[in-house]
């Protein structure tokens, strides 16, 4: 089966209107590696991230870069020579703060939302940046599903 990665050799180019396009803008992963042509996170692995998120971007954004810290962490290394040392063992820490930056951003959005509801008020939901999340009107949902 072909990667559905867009290949910006062919002249393709991501899709901002799609959720995983809209997670590679949010992740900063919108140019792939001139060498390798390849993009950071693949299709599937922003897929799996937005199923494991239930949709929201900024949730699918933390867990791949959670990912990524955790990668870094198990291959950071520290060589040392005569005066020269070098040591990798902490990158992933950073990348563990980004992390959880994002999960708190989906909080909020999140705590927003439901306080917003729960008072009764309509609530419009930017469907560019969550998707899938309802859309409420008065006291319930208008719509569970949206494409």
């Amino acid at each position: 089966m072909a990667d559905p990665t867009p290949d910006p050799t062919n002249g393709e180019l991501l899709d901002p209107e799609t959720p995983i396009g809209q997670v590679r803008e949010l992740v900063g992963d919108e140019t792939p590696d001139p060498t390798s042509n390849a993009y950071l996170f693949s299709d599937g692995k922003i897929g799996v991230a937005l199923l494991a998120s239930g949709g929201s971007l900024l949730r699918a954004c933390g867990i791949l870069v959670k990912t990524l810290a955790t990668q870094q962490t198990l291959a950071g290394n520290s060589i040392a020579a005569d005066d020269f040392k070098i040591n990798s063992t902490n990158r992933g820490t950073d990348l563990l703060k980004i992390a959880e930056s994002y999960f708190k951003d989906a909080d909020a959005a999140d705590a927003a939302v439901e306080a917003a509801a729960s008072a009764g008020e309509l609530v419009i939901v930017n469907t560019r940046l969550r998707s899938s999340a309802p859309v409420y009107c008065g006291n319930g949902p208008l719509a569970l599903d949206w494409p």
